[in-house]
């Protein structure tokens, strides 16, 4: 059994598949610091890929990454819920919350993954995302029956507070595997 950092395990989505010189595409994550099976999410495609490092490329249907060992293979399942918040907490101390989205009235199970993702404004404009904050998305079933929030912290790990730039879009995935 692997214990890699949960970050080298569920990965950021990605807002593409693939592009040569594309950095933000899943084809150019280098894979080599990656466990095998790590699990990434496709926005343009709304598809999760498992990375497999025991296969070698060229393989029908899988994407070779540009650097590192193994392909990515499409993840059969479903995206259950999408949604986006435009929001900023402001000047984070220690840990700040963003205003939570509300899921839809679906059961979650134990083996839903949740993806979260924030992309800054189209045209720039607010800045880069502060270093020193970590952004850790959440579940949290709330005290009314069947109602499930989803939300980011923002935690400061510096000493000094840092103020996150208005205007970046908050993406929140909850991703359901087919068993």
């Amino acid at each position: 059994m692997q214990h890699a950092a949960v970050a080298l395990r569920i990965l950021t989505p990605r807002p593409t598949l693939s592009g040569t010189g594309n950095p933000d595409s899943l084809q150019n994550v280098n894979t080599t610091d990656l466990p095998d099976g790590a699990l990434a999410y496709v926005l343009d495609i709304n598809l999760a890929y498992r990375l497999h490092k025991t296969l070698v490329p060229p393989i029908v249907g899988t994407l070779t990454p540009a650097s590192g060992p193994g392909v990515w293979v499409p993840e059969a399942g479903s995206a259950m819920f999408v949604d986006s918040a435009v929001a900023s907490p402001g000047e984070v101390l220690s840990l700040a919350q963003l205003s939570q989205a509300l899921l839809p009235a679906i059961p979650l199970e134990a083996t839903d993954i949740l993806f979260a993702t924030s992309q800054p404004p189209v045209g720039g404009g607010a800045g880069e995302m502060p270093e020193g904050i970590n952004i850790v998305p959440h579940i949290n079933i709330t005290a009314t029956p069947g109602t499930v929030r989803v939300g980011l912290s923002f935690q400061n790990v510096t000493a000094a507070p840092i103020t996150i730039p208005d205007g970046y879009t908050y993406y929140f995935i909850v991703y359901r595997p087919v068993r």
